[in-house]
């Protein structure tokens, strides 16, 4: 994922430049890395992966390992860091009156 992200493109004005607008936003948004974000196909790891079950196959909070356990953390940590940075992209090519209206929106996918 990109580190310095910049928009080459127009804001999104309404109707009249939406064409143009699209393919610029959808190749921008592909580039960095923010597709899998946006169609949610970008899933949080399966913590059954890294901690213990018990009989009734319920996830506890016992790791297998510590390394494990750092793993799922740095892993899960890293998702939240990028959606984040998938929805401030969003918003980076939307105009400033549309962004107000989408304040509550936590995540690329729901935007």
């Amino acid at each position: 994922m990109a580190n310095n992200i910049f928009f080459k493109g127009y804001l999104l004005i309404g109707k009249s430049n939406y064409i143009n607008w699209v393919k610029r936003a959808s190749l921008f948004l592909k580039i960095n890395g923010f597709t899998s974000y946006i169609d949610n196909t970008e899933q949080v790891p399966d913590k059954s992966l890294y901690y213990k079950s018990n009989l009734d196959s319920h996830v506890t909070n016992k790791p297998y390992s510590l390394k494990l356990t750092i793993r799922y953390i740095d892993t899960k940590a890293k998702l939240e860091c990028n959606e984040i940075k998938a929805l401030s992209a969003i918003k980076l090519i939307i105009p400033l009156d549309n962004v107000n209206r989408f304040k509550h929106k936590i995540t690329a996918n729901s935007l």
